[in-house]
């Protein structure tokens, strides 16, 4: 997916619909959850000369613009959903099932924390060990 059409998915998602909206942030997260791969690729073993640095930098710059998107994302949705929940309140509507979709919206913000901070520590571990040997 190009930066472009990533941006313009984030954009188009209904976060009424917590189904698209949880696809699309699980195909945001994909890159964090194959880091291990992603590094094995970028930084192979000694025999293979490469430019550590600049592989691990082009890694943590790709990371640090999907979780902006992420971020985004689930911003955007929080928003929009405590929107609604805030007019169907006012209204004296049913409100329910938007509130549940927000909490699990909210969720995901944690969930985020807990993603990034699985991955800088696979990053920093293994960039950093390959800094050392150069």
């Amino acid at each position: 997916m190009t930066k472009t059409a990533e941006h313009n998915h984030i954009n188009e998602v209904d976060c009424k619909d917590l189904s698209a909206f949880e696809t699309l942030l699980r195909k945001l997260r994909e890159f964090d959850d194959k880091i291990i791969y992603q590094l094995n690729c970028a930084i192979p073993t000694k025999s293979f000369t490469v430019e550590a640095e600049k592989k691990c930098q082009d890694i943590q710059s790709q990371l640090l613009r999907l979780r902006d998107q992420r971020m985004s994302l689930i911003n955007r949705c929080i928003a929009e959903n405590q929107r609604s929940v805030d007019e169907a309140m006012a209204s004296g509507g049913d409100y329910l099932g938007t509130r549940s979709r927000l909490r699990l919206i909210r969720n995901e913000t944690m969930i985020e924390e807990i993603v990034n901070e699985q991955t800088d520590k696979t990053v920093k571990e293994r960039c950093t060990k390959e800094l050392i040997k150069h």
